[in-house]
């Protein structure tokens, strides 16, 4: 009889225990396990271009030269031809040997609906470029009239439905793109466009003068950016050439319907939207072969000369980093208050400045050896004042490194005037109140157009843990600090960045991040847990069962 009554005893003890551990919120146990996000290498399985064209066809030549490149684009991507469907505009249809067919209701229809499906599984991903003129959610597609942002949300549905994918990225490019930021918005889709609701796009000002966003935000997709870095990078480019305030690109991945350019300091993400993308590389892991264009090593910072009423001449001397044949390398000098033309109207995309000729001065590789690249800038009958310069470089194969950007300022002592002005810093990783489980990399970055930076440094809650001083030319290099999670308390946690200028002048930028450097027990281990623990403890019953008798 006693050895029944510890046997009974026994298993209550069990039953009661085990409920106990089974009702355990599993939100507690779960939340903030891991990162919120994690960076995904993610290749593109298809991808479907279309062009457009309007009645008079302006600028078509180069709205289909810029979706002939892109398809190129897409293939240095790892992506090939039989998984490229291009469609360009009737009015074009005998430029180009490669197009599947002219843009239409019924191939757009066939792309989306019949064509993706079969190259894109429930698990992959599709990738979208079109480009065209545009007005108010209409993209134009003559002698088809206009293709609508509810007509591609009504196509994308279709593909999903089709295929049981939900993963596509779209890329638009035209005036007034950014009316396509609402309704083609849903769950993994990421919409770029080329610019804000009420914008124009524009030609590139730098020949064979295609797109200007797909012009600067391909080369770097193709160089291994993630595509919220080359969106952003995109973004610099089209302001360093003077375009900012009348292109505005924005991109729409938080699923809201309310899209959002780069934030005040030039990247993402901002405004919820920019993090899906930022962590997102679509090229880099895809491609056979890996493609790093050239790029400005060394420009000057900012330099000062004396004006004359005849001729101002500018020696340049730069560096140039590349491991393929440079085949044009020049610097653009516009007024710091030069303007873009005004398209002919509010749905044409915007062409180049006829006078873009005078505007750019050639680089050659210096004849004595040193390995740099000179040229002399003329400018004829020069106002004194701020110039923005811009430098370009592509090699034999078509691909355009990074543009760098500086200044130059032309008054009557030709010296600096006194720099008042404060730097500007910000910090691109971590961002605001990021959850930070494991070791990351935090950057900071600062710039200054009058004097030059002297330094970045980095406080982590008030202490000083990092100084980056910062070279005599452009461009200044990125702060960079391995921050462990484990050396500091759960909770949160201050990051600074301070910027000096070399007359002094200060900036700072601050966050705060949570740490959880032991990080709780993820919701799926807690059913092998409590699986484990069940089959334990009845094992531990039938063991000490089997001694009582």
């Amino acid at each position: 009889m006693l050895q029944k009554t510890k046997s009974k005893i026994i298993l209550l003890i069990l039953l009661f225990s085990f409920p106990q551990l089974s009702f355990i919120p599993l939100s507690n146990l779960s939340k903030n396990f891991l990162p919120p996000y994690i960076a995904e290498n993610d290749c593109i399985d298809a991808w479907i271009i279309v062009c457009g064209d309007r009645s008079d066809h302006e600028l078509s030549t180069q709205i289909w030269l810029t979706s002939q490149w892109v398809y190129h684009q897409v293939q240095a991507c790892g992506i090939d031809e039989e998984d490229i469907y291009y469609i360009v505009a009737d009015y074009d249809k005998g430029y180009t040997a490669f197009e599947d067919n002219i843009t239409s209701d019924a191939s757009l229809e066939y792309a989306f609906q019949t064509w993706a499906p079969s190259k894109v599984g429930a698990s992959g991903f599709l990738g979208v470029y079109m480009v065209s003129h545009g007005g108010s959610n209409s993209m134009s597609i003559t002698p088809f009239g206009s293709y609508t942002a509810a007509e591609l949300d009504e196509d994308l549905a279709a593909f999903e439905a089709a295929s049981g994918c939900d993963r596509i990225l779209v890329i638009y490019e035209a005036c007034s793109a950014g009316t396509f930021l609402d309704e083609p918005s849903d769950d993994n889709r990421i919409i770029i466009t080329s610019t804000a609701p009420s914008l124009s796009s524009y030609l590139s000002p730098t020949p064979p003068n295609r797109a200007m966003f797909a012009d600067n935000f391909f080369p770097y997709l193709v160089a291994g950016y993630s595509v919220g870095e080359a969106f952003a990078h995109a973004n610099v480019d089209i302001t360093a050439l003077g375009y900012g305030t009348s292109q505005e690109p924005h991109i729409e991945d938080s699923h809201d319907a309310i899209g959002h350019p780069v934030n005040a300091w030039g990247i993402l993400p901002n405004g919820g939207d920019g993090i899906d993308a930022n962590l997102l590389f679509i090229c880099g892991p895809c491609q056979d072969i890996f493609i790093l264009p050239p790029f400005y090593l060394k420009i000057p910072i900012k330099q000062w000369f004396p004006w004359d009423q005849v001729v101002v001449t500018i020696p340049v001397n730069v560096q140039i980093e590349h491991t393929t044949v440079i085949d044009s390398a020049h610097v653009r000098v516009v007024p710091s208050n030069w303007e873009p033309p005004i398209p002919t109207d509010p749905e044409a995309m915007g062409g180049w400045d006829q006078a873009e000729d005078t505007y750019r001065f050639p680089l050659t590789l210096d004849p004595t050896g040193s390995g740099n690249w000179t040229g002399m800038i003329e400018l004829f009958g020069p106002d004194r004042g701020d110039y923005r310069m811009t430098f370009i470089v592509e090699d034999v194969d078509g691909n355009r490194g990074p543009i760098a950007a500086t200044q130059l300022g032309i008054n009557d002592e030709g010296t600096a005037p006194e720099d008042t002005v404060d730097p500007t810093v910000t910090i691109r990783n971590p961002y605001e109140g990021q959850i930070i489980t494991e070791p990351i990399t935090v950057v900071a970055f600062g710039a200054d157009d009058n004097s030059g930076l002297e330094d970045i440094q980095l406080l982590i809650n008030g202490d000083i843990v990092e100084t980056e001083v910062m070279p005599n030319y452009l461009p200044y290099p990125e702060l960079t600090y391995n921050l462990d999670p484990a050396a500091y308390g759960n909770g949160d946690l201050n990051i600074t960045a301070i910027a000096t200028d070399n007359e002094g002048n200060t900036a700072s930028f601050s966050i705060t991040v949570t740490i959880e450097s032991n990080p709780k027990i993820p919701s799926y281990s807690v059913w092998v847990l409590m699986s484990a623990v069940s089959v334990g403890l009845f094992v531990i019953y039938l063991v000490v069962k089997r001694e009582i008798k």
